[in-house]
C-alpha cells in the first residue's frame, strides 16, 4: 500500500462512504468507508505503474491517481472507466489533488513543477516551475493555495489566485527532506513531516 484517500457522500453503486487506496503494483482498492468491508478492486493502467498518490471528489465517484510513469489519471469509479491520462511531467509525481469544484486538479513532481490540470478537456491548465523540485504538496480546498515541500527541508506557497510564481522556500526542517505536508482548515498553519519522522 502506497497512497490513501477518503470521502463521503458517495452515490450508488458507490458505498456513500469511501475509502481509496493505491498500490505499488498500480491497483486502487476500495473499501466501504463505514463497514471496513472491501468494495471493490481497479486497474489503473495496463502498465501497472507504482501508485503515488490519489485522491477523491466527494460526491461524484470521481478519482485521481498519480503514479510513478510521470502521469496523472481520471477515472470515474461508478462505471470503472479510465476518462483521461494526462502528461506532461518529466519526472516521478510527488502529490495530486481536487480543485474546489471538481472541475480542477493539481500535481506536484519532483521535475520542479506544480500543474493545474483541466479535468473536463484533459489537459494543463498551468504549470509554475519551483526553485527546487517538489517532493510532496498539500492544497488547501476553499482558497486553491498550493504548498510545496523540497527535498532540502524547505516549503514555498502558491496562490493561483493572485500569483503566477511560489514564494521564496522557508526552512522548515533543517537538511531533512519532506514526505508530507497538511494544511489546517483555516489556512492560517502547516504540519510538516521530514523523512527522519519529525513533524513540524
Amino acid at each position: 500500500l502506497t497512497c490513501i484517500a477518503a470521502a463521503s457522500s458517495q452515490v450508488a453503486p458507490l458505498p456513500r462512504s469511501l475509502i481509496a487506496i493505491g498500490t505499488a503494483d498500480g491497483f486502487v482498492k476500495l473499501v466501504n468507508g463505514e463497514t471496513g468491508r472491501a468494495h471493490a478492486q481497479i486497474k489503473v493502467s495496463l502498465e501497472q505503474p507504482r501508485l503515488v498518490a490519489v485522491d477523491l471528489a466527494p460526491g461524484t465517484g470521481m478519482l485521481l491517481a498519480a503514479s510513478s510513469d510521470h502521469a496523472l489519471r481520471l477515472l470515474d469509479l461508478r462505471a470503472q472507466k479510465l476518462l483521461h491520462t494526462l502528461r506532461g511531467h518529466t519526472d516521478r509525481l510527488s502529490a495530486c489533488g481536487f480543485l474546489k469544484g471538481n472541475t480542477h486538479a493539481f500535481t506536484a513532481s519532483f521535475d520542479g513543477t506544480v500543474k493545474i490540470w483541466d479535468l473536463e478537456k484533459g489537459q494543463t491548465h498551468r504549470s509554475i516551475r519551483s526553485a527546487k523540485p517538489v517532493c510532496c504538496a498539500a492544497l488547501h480546498q476553499s482558497s486553491g493555495i498550493i504548498v510545496a515541500g523540497h527535498q532540502d527541508g524547505t516549503v514555498a506557497v502558491w496562490d493561483p489566485r493572485s500569483s503566477d510564481a511560489f514564494s521564496v522556500p522557508v526552512p522548515v526542517h533543517q537538511g531533512r527532506g519532506l514526505v508530507g505536508l497538511c494544511m489546517a482548515p483555516d489556512g492560517q498553519s502547516i504540519l510538516s513531516q521530514a523523512d527522519d519522522g519529525v513533524v513540524c
